[in-house]
Formats: C-alpha cells, sequence, structure tokens
C-alpha cells in the first residue's frame, strides 16, 4: 500500500501535468481542460485540507500549527484565484493570466510540500499510520469523484457553486462528515449524526469577502478596469462643475439679455461645487464669438452631461462591495438551491422598512450639524473657503477687463493659470502621502492619525491671503499681466491643497459615515457660501472699490483662516473624542486633557 508522501506526489504529478496540458493547448481544446484542472486541484486542496494538514499539525510537535496554518492559507488563496479564473473565456489572453497566477502559488506549495512537509512527517509516523491517511486521503478524492464517473468532472456552473461554497457546505453537499481525525464516513453511516444536526444546517451561511485579495472586491479588479471607472467618474464630475463654470464668462450677457442684476445672475456658479477651471476657458470663446454667442455655453454643457449620463450608465458597473456580495448570495442561491446563502447587507436591509431607512439616512446629516464638533468646526472653515472661491470665480471677469481691457475669449483664456496650479497640486499628491503609505505599511488600519491629512494646509494657509493680496495690489495697467496671472496659479494651488487636507481629513476621521459627514457640509457650503457669494459681485465695479479693494477683502477674510489648520491639528483629537460618529483617537503625547 502507498504511504501518504506517495499518495500526494502522485496528486501533485498529476496537478503539473494538467496544468502545462492547458497551457500548450489549442484554444478550442481549453474549455474541457480548464474544467478538469480546476477540479483537479480543488479535490486536492480538499483532501489536503481534510487530511495532511491535521495529521501535520497532529504529529509535529514543532511548528506544525504554523504550517498548518500556511497550508490553509495556501489553499485559500488558490481556490480564489481558481474563481477569478473560471470568469474568463479560455481564449483570452486574460484567461492565461489568471492561470499563471494560480502557477506562482501552486509551485512554491508544491516544491515546499515534497522538500520539507512529507519528508518530516513521513520521519514522526509509522509505516500502517502512513497508509492509514494514504487511504483516507483516497477515500476522500472517490466520494468527492462518484457523483461524475472515473474520470468526469463537474460542469463549469456546479463547479462554480462549489468553488463558492465555504469547506464545511462542501463536505456536506458532496456526502462526506468528517467526525473525527481518523476517520471520514460516508453519509450512509452518519444519517442518525446529520439529522441530530438538521437544526444546525438551517443557520445562514453568510457571504462575505474571502480576505484582502478576494477578485470579488473592486480594489482588486483588473487595472484597467479600474482605471476606466475613475475616468467615468471624472468625465461625470467634470460634467457638473462645467455646468456652472462655462457661463461664468457669460455672466454679463446673461443678465442683459434676461433684464437681471449681474449678481442675480452669479447664482448659478453658487450653486456648484467647483466649476473646473476649463470651462471658463471654453466659454469664454464661445461667448465672444459672434455665430455662436452665450446660448451655446448651455447647448455645449447639455452635450457633454449628456455624453456623461449615456457613458456611466452603459458601462460604470456597479462598485459597493456589500452590494456585490448580495449579488453573490443570490447567484449562489441560484445555482446550489440552497436559500441559506445570504450577505451581512441583505440581512441588515431586513431589519428595517424602506422608509425607515430613508428616514434614518435622511435625518443623518441634519444630526451631524448639532451632535458633531468636528463638522461644526470643518463646516465653518469650509463655508469660508467656499465663500473666497465663489466671491473669486463670481469677479474674475472684472479682474482682467478693468486693468488689460481684455475680451471675454481672452479673460476666460486666464482661468489656464488656476488650472495650472490647480493640477501642480495634484501631481504633488503622491508624492506628499508616499511617506504615510510606506508608515502603515499599505494596510487597511494604518497608523497614522487623520491630523496627518493637515499637513498641505500648514503651507497653503498663509500662502491663500499671499495670493489675494498680490491679485488685487498687481491688478493695474502700469504692472505687467504675468504678475496677476502668477498670483492666479498660487490661489489655485493652495486652494486644491486646503480642500484636499480638508475632505480628506473628514474621510479619515468618519470612515464609514464619511458620506453622511460630507454631505453636511455640503448641505451648508450651498446655503450659505453661495448666497454670500453673490453679495459680492456689485462690489468688483462699485466706484471707489473695485478690484483693488473687494481682493483686500477677500485677502483680510484669508488672514483669518491662515492658522485654521494648525489649530485643526492640534485640537483634531479632542473634537474626535466628543464626536459621536468619528474615529476616537488612539492615545499619544498631543491626546492629554
Amino acid at each position: 500500500m502507498p504511504r501518504i508522501s506517495e499518495t500526494v506526489k502522485a496528486d501533485h504529478a498529476l496537478i503539473v501535468d494538467s496544468y502545462h496540458a492547458i497551457r500548450t493547448a489549442e484554444p478550442e481544446d481549453r474549455h474541457l481542460l480548464r474544467n478538469k484542472f480546476i477540479w483537479t486541484l480543488d479535490q486536492y486542496l480538499v483532501a489536503e485540507d481534510l487530511v495532511v494538514t491535521p495529521a501535520l499539525e497532529q504529529h509535529l510537535t514543532k511548528h506544525g500549527h504554523q504550517r498548518r496554518q500556511r497550508l490553509s492559507d495556501d489553499f485559500e488563496s488558490i481556490n480564489a484565484k481558481l474563481r477569478h479564473m473560471q470568469q474568463y473565456d479560455p481564449a483570452e489572453e486574460s484567461f492565461n493570466s489568471s492561470l499563471q497566477a494560480i502557477w506562482v502559488d501552486l509551485e512554491p506549495h508544491v516544491y515546499e510540500e515534497e522538500r520539507s512537509d512529507l519528508h518530516r512527517l513521513e520521519e514522526n509516523l509509522s509505516e500502517t499510520q502512513s497508509t492509514e491517511l494514504s487511504n483516507k486521503y483516497n477515500r476522500i478524492k472517490d466520494m468527492l469523484q462518484k457523483p461524475y464517473g472515473k474520470d468526469g468532472a463537474p460542469d463549469s456552473h456546479i463547479l462554480a457553486a462549489i468553488l463558492e461554497m465555504a469547506r464545511e457546505d462542501l463536505i456536506v453537499k458532496l456526502g462526506l462528515t468528517e467526525t473525527s481525525n481518523d476517520d471520514i464516513q460516508s453519509p450512509t453511516t452518519t444519517t442518525t449524526n446529520t439529522n441530530n444536526n438538521n437544526k444546525e444546517k438551517e443557520e445562514p451561511i453568510i457571504v462575505s469577502a474571502l480576505g484582502e485579495n478576494d477578485p470579488i472586491d473592486p480594489k482588486n479588479w483588473p487595472l484597467a478596469s479600474r482605471c476606466k471607472n475613475i475616468a467615468i467618474l471624472s468625465f461625470l464630475i467634470f460634467g457638473q462643475g462645467y455646468s456652472a463654470g462655462a457661463e461664468s464668462m457669460a455672466n454679463a450677457d446673461a443678465a442683459k439679455e434676461y433684464g437681471v442684476d449681474s449678481a442675480l445672475e452669479t447664482l448659478s456658479t453658487a450653486m456648484y461645487l467647483f466649476a473646473p477651471v476649463i470651462a471658463p476657458i471654453a466659454g469664454g470663446w464661445i461667448t465672444d464669438n459672434d455665430k455662436l454667442g452665450w446660448h451655446w455655453t448651455e447647448w455645449v454643457t447639455l452635450i457633454i452631461s449628456g455624453t456623461a449620463f449615456l457613458i456611466s450608465f452603459l458601462f460604470l458597473p456597479e462598485t459597493y462591495l456589500p452590494k456585490l456580495l448580495d449579488w453573490k448570495a443570490a447567484h449562489l442561491r441560484r445555482l446550489t438551491n440552497d436559500q441559506r446563502y445570504v450577505s451581512q447587507h441583505s440581512r441588515n436591509l431586513k431589519q428595517q422598512s424602506f422608509g425607515q431607512r430613508l428616514r434614518s439616512r435622511l435625518s443623518l446629516p441634519l444630526k451631524f450639524i448639532h451632535t458633531e464638533p468636528v463638522i461644526t468646526v470643518l463646516g465653518v472653515y469650509l463655508i469660508l473657503l467656499y465663500t473666497l472661491l465663489f466671491a473669486f470665480m463670481s469677479g474674475f471677469d472684472q479682474i482682467f477687463r478693468q486693468a488689460y481691457n481684455l475680451t471675454v475669449g481672452q479673460t476666460g483664456a486666464c482661468f489656464g493659470t488656476i488650472a495650472a496650479g490647480a493640477t501642480s497640486f495634484m501631481f504633488a499628491v503622491p508624492g506628499l502621502y508616499l511617506g504615510a503609505r510606506r508608515k502603515a505599511h499599505l494596510t487597511e488600519d494604518p497608523t497614522l492619525e487623520p491630523e496627518f491629512r493637515l499637513y498641505p494646509g500648514f503651507l497653503a494657509g498663509p500662502l491663500l491671503p499671499a495670493a489675494l493680496f498680490w491679485l488685487g495690489w498687481t491688478d493695474v495697467g502700469r504692472i505687467p499681466m504675468w504678475s496677476v496671472l502668477g498670483a492666479c496659479f498660487l490661489f489655485g494651488l493652495v486652494l486644491m491643497a486646503l480642500y484636499t487636507s480638508s475632505y480628506g481629513y473628514i474621510v479619515d476621521s468618519y470612515g464609514t459615515h464619511a458620506a453622511s459627514a460630507l454631505s453636511t457640509i455640503t448641505m451648508l457650503r450651498y446655503i450659505i457660501a453661495g448666497g454670500m457669494a453673490m453679495g459680492t459681485r456689485p462690489l468688483f465695479t462699485l466706484p471707489g472699490f473695485g478690484v483693488q479693494w473687494t481682493m483686500t477683502v477677500l485677502g483680510g477674510v484669508a488672514v483669518l483662516l491662515a492658522p485654521a489648520p494648525f489649530v485643526f491639528w492640534k485640537m483634531g483629537p479632542r473634537l474626535r473624542r466628543r464626536s459621536l460618529f468619528a474615529v476616537s483617537p488612539r492615545p499619544g503625547p498631543r491626546e492629554k486633557e
């Protein structure tokens, strides 16, 4: 009778042969070979998990438990990659990549087991013990193979369901019951035990992510897929901002045609988060064109936003992991006809009606206003920042018309300097946070506190009033226009730095509640900052006030805001401790009461 090491090595050889067969096969032959390879490898993983790994833990007194854990990790990784590979057509290049990914795990596993594990196990087993383990190993494989004949394999649908099952459920489904480390019985000998465990079997099977590397998690999707999704989202955001920014250069013409004050026409700009500065560049030249006029800023906006909607509707997939797990559970229920498969997300939803969930979500931002000191303090700060932004944007056309007599198209082109400043900071962001990623070892539980996000604001805070004063007091005809453009570049850079650090701080502070936290600040920003910006528009054309003194007033407000990032850094842990939904700070030298 063969010993356990001989039996396992024979399986190793069978798996390696199956791998090379599918690698060298013609595309039309790969479908059958794929199922055969997956089934052969999965049988091996089940038998090893039930026989070899318990034996290693039992008979290797030194490092036996560690080796069992390491092998279990190997099995989980290989199984996850098998599921990932099965979704591809064997003729696709992605199939070859996923097959190679399995081999990256499998080759060292086979080598280490034959070189060390099996050899050490045999040293601690008698011949009788070794042959008994070998018989048990083969019995499990025979029972797994029995429903499909001697050389058969499950079809793709059944194989997918088998790969998705938890190991314990697979044992039950395929007619295996593990009664001890020394025996594996068929269901005909365990009817009584099965009946006694009916109640336990009725417990729901929670479908969850299989660790950090689960291919269903959008964070683990192929790079091309993730880039595509980000590009579509960026296009949607661009369309949203373009709708306000494009007509900022048409402010005066639209106000004249509709017979309203230019301050009222500024309302459309005040209704948006931050109009991309590309839009005024295009909007300026469109407005300046006699054949098009300012109406075409709206038509172009409709074309862009409509295109963005259609692209997102057709090509943007669901990326919310709890929802994807809902779909996975539903898929398993259809394949296995077993209604116990559910996700934790769907179970939570069943505990509340739609109306209850709606009331809870809608009331949460309002609750944040008076229960979350972090939101209150950051909200006031960001409202003032957005007031500066909206005021600046509403009078941008006057900045260059008064001193340099530029046309609408030329004035719109000047927005490019703000875009350049904002883009310069965004290119610097990866370098700013590279140290944080290294310190956190790229884990989901970083050791850094949210206050780390405020570092860019330390430099940007004092530079904001400098940019406004610089722009206001050099915006005169005798000073070259390049000076004003330089101030606009600095304005774009520091604003992007302050927004990025503030929003990053809120997201890190609130985790799963970040969306509610941001929506609260967004609501306050639209209501307050938008209204205040409408009142600043007339100041740019007020006799004796003009651009210089308007920018001076804005610069004075910015001076008061300059130390804010330092204050938040100092007071942040204390504010988070007093905020119900925020992440509690860890003990540290800055948290002394």
